[in-house]
């Protein structure tokens, strides 16, 4: 199966408080597809949902350094909009955990 069908039905549970099912499917994601940051950023929100602060904080951190390894792959190659357009979709799907997310990123700087 498809990491995005993954991601998508673990968010799905994450709005819905099934935190556990959004972690099993986040993790499912990132078993198919180990270099995707949308994968751990998901798993965070889960397991912050569930109680476990620092091991979401480390999730996040994982997911932040795969998002720089691709940003900067990205600043050394020629992509198409449309190809840049397309990495950034996922993260819209985040949004509404950006209240979560920025005092984690705040706590990296």
């Amino acid at each position: 199966m498809s990491p995005t069908v993954f991601v998508r039905r673990s968010l799905a549970y994450l709005l819905n408080d099934q935190a556990q099912a959004a972690l099993r499917d986040a993790s499912q994601a990132q078993n198919v597809h180990q270099e995707w940051p949308t994968a751990c950023y998901i798993q965070a929100a889960a397991l912050s949902k569930l109680g476990m602060e620092e091991d979401a904080k480390d999730k996040l951190k994982e997911g932040a350094v795969l998002d720089s390894r691709r940003l900067n792959s990205w600043a050394t190659q020629d992509y198409s909009l449309a190809s840049l357009f397309a990495g950034f979709l996922p993260m819209c799907c985040l949004h509404p955990f950006s209240f979560l997310m920025s005092t984690w990123f705040s706590e990296l700087r």
